[in-house]
């Protein structure tokens, strides 16, 4: 029955002492609080899931265009070094180039 926003226990006092009671043991009385403070000791309360969502993000676009990245040809201070043939596809790739452009495979 709707009494208007009436609450016995609360006008009792017992909603108050289980709020005092829950906040001097440190932990919550009902089972979404228990939830809840076991998400947030989990991801450090949110901040350290963002964290790791935006470093993956950054990680991910650097792996699709770090490849690009890499120019053609040797800058200057490089042009009398040796190339590297890639042992996967035979491309040859100038000193300093870590990952083969064309099969992703490590050089060297």
């Amino acid at each position: 029955m709707n009494l208007g926003g009436f609450s016995w226990k609360r006008f009792v006092g017992i909603s108050q002492l289980k709020s005092n009671i829950s906040r001097s043991i440190g932990i919550p009385l009902t089972e979404s609080g228990r939830m809840q403070k076991i998400g947030r000791m989990l991801t450090g309360g949110g901040l350290l899931g963002g964290i790791l969502a935006a470093i993956t993000a950054e990680a991910v676009e650097y792996a699709i265009t770090a490849p690009d990245a890499v120019p053609d040809s040797p800058p200057d201070f490089l042009a009398d070094s040796a190339t590297i043939r890639c042992p996967g596809c035979g491309l040859e790739n100038w000193h300093g180039a870590m990952i083969c452009k064309k099969c992703f495979r490590p050089v060297g």
